[in-house]
C-alpha cells in the first residue's frame, strides 16, 4: 500500500506541475537552503518550461551572487527527457565562500519564468537564495545493493497513461543524494539521461501522464544503469547494467 501511495505521488506530481506550465512550468534543486561550498545546480522545465532550459543553455547571465561578488554558473550537461520535460546541470566556476548567501539569478528570462520559488507560509514568489555550508559527508555514496525490479505501474485516465517500473536498491550515504540515470533501449540502441531524486530505497522509472523523463515501448527489453551523485557533486562509477522489461 506504501509503494502504491508513493507511486501516486510522482504521479500526480508530474501531473500537477505541467498542469501548471501556462504559468510556470520551472522547478529548482537543491530544494535545500543550504548547499556545498562546491554544488550542483540543477533547473528542470516541463512543458513550455523547456523554452526557459534551452534559453538558459544558451546564456552567459547565469550567475550565484551576493553583496560583494558573482560566480558565473557553467552548463555542465543538459539533459531531454522523453516525454515533455528537460533539465539542466550547472556548476559554479569557482568555489563558494562558506558562510555567504547567495541569490541565483536567471538571466534574462520573461517575468513569469523568472528564477523565482513559491514561498507557501508568505504565499508570494520570492528569490532563490542559498547558503554555502560545508559537506555534512566526509566519504563518497555507495550503493550497498544492485538495483531489483521489483514492481509495473500502468494508469490511464482521461489525461493519458502514466508508467513506471519501480527498482528497489539500497544506498549508504547519510546526505541526500540523487542518481543520473541512464536507460538503454537494447531493441533499437536508442539512450536517454536524467538526473532523478530517489525516494529511500525505491526508484521510478518512467513518466507520469502528462510527462516524465522515461517512455517505453511495447514490449521493449531495456537497461538501467546508475550513476550516484550526492548534494555536493560527489560521483560514485556507474553500478553495472541491469536488464528489465517495458511495463506495456
Amino acid at each position: 500500500m506504501k509503494l502504491f501511495l508513493t507511486i501516486i505521488f510522482h504521479i500526480l506530481f508530474y501531473g500537477q506541475v505541467i498542469a501548471q506550465c501556462n504559468w510556470y512550468g520551472v522547478e529548482v534543486y537543491p530544494e535545500e537552503r543550504n548547499i556545498s561550498c562546491n554544488p550542483i545546480i540543477i533547473i528542470e522545465g516541463f512543458a513550455s518550461g523547456i523554452d526557459v532550459i534551452f534559453a538558459l543553455e544558451n546564456s552567459d547571465s547565469l550567475y550565484l551572487k551576493n553583496d560583494t561578488s558573482q560566480i558565473k554558473l557553467k552548463v555542465k550537461e543538459v539533459c531531454i527527457g522523453q516525454f515533455m520535460v528537460a533539465q539542466i546541470v550547472l556548476i559554479p566556476e569557482r568555489t563558494l565562500t562558506l558562510g555567504l548567501e547567495y541569490t541565483l539569478i536567471g538571466g534574462k528570462l520573461p517575468y513569469r519564468e523568472r528564477l523565482h520559488r513559491w514561498n507557501s507560509l508568505e504565499k508570494k514568489s520570492e528569490p532563490i537564495k542559498y547558503i554555502a555550508q560545508n559537506s555534512p559527508s566526509t566519504s563518497l555514496p555507495e550503493i550497498a545493493s544492485r538495483p531489483v525490479k521489483i514492481e509495473n505501474y500502468i494508469s490511464r485516465t482521461s489525461c493519458g497513461v502514466s508508467e513506471f517500473v519501480t527498482f528497489d536498491y539500497q544506498f549508504n550515504d547519510n546526505s541526500k543524494c540523487l542518481f543520473k540515470a541512464n536507460v538503454k533501449n537494447l531493441q533499437t540502441g536508442r539512450t536517454a539521461s536524467y538526473y532523478i531524486w530517489p525516494d529511500k530505497t525505491k526508484l521510478f522509472i518512467g513518466h507520469g501522464a502528462c510527462g516524465g523523463p522515461f517512455d517505453f515501448e511495447k514490449n521493449g527489453l531495456y537497461e538501467l544503469q546508475l550513476v550516484p551523485i550526492d548534494a555536493y557533486g560527489n560521483l560514485l562509477t556507474p553500478t553495472d547494467p541491469v536488464k528489465f522489461r517495458s511495463p506495456k
